[in-house]
């Protein structure tokens, strides 16, 4: 479906994950915390097999990418307080560039033309 399919479908629940983060499970078909640690242990992979310094491209959906943000210290809970997630959109074929430290991420570009 396109984003203005889902929108007019679902308008509630849209606008809940697009401004506010909130996850909806009907229409991801998965708990948010199912998410979140699939990621979790995605990101400890990445970090066993590269070491620091490297680069590694990976491609993704703009809501999976959106989702690395929860692992950036403090930030998902401010977007989500303050209605502010659309900030983080990410237009079609843009990139972010993000840095990978323990657990935490710290994004240094994000909506990056390539």
């Amino acid at each position: 479906l396109t984003v203005e399919a889902v929108e007019a479908k679902w308008p509630n629940e849209y606008h809940a994950w697009t401004k506010q983060g909130i996850w909806q499970n009907e229409l991801f078909h998965e708990p948010f915390e199912e998410r979140i640690e699939s990621l979790r242990q995605w990101l400890w992979r990445l970090q066993s097999e590269f070491k620091d310094g490297k680069t590694v491209m990976c491609a993704s959906s703009q809501g999976i990418i959106r989702l690395f943000l929860y692992f950036v210290p403090n930030l998902w809970k401010t977007l989500s307080d303050n209605a502010t997630f659309s900030e983080y959109k990410i237009k079609t074929g843009h990139y972010c560039d993000l840095s990978l430290k323990g657990e935490s991420i710290s994004p240094n570009g994000w909506n990056l033309a390539p």
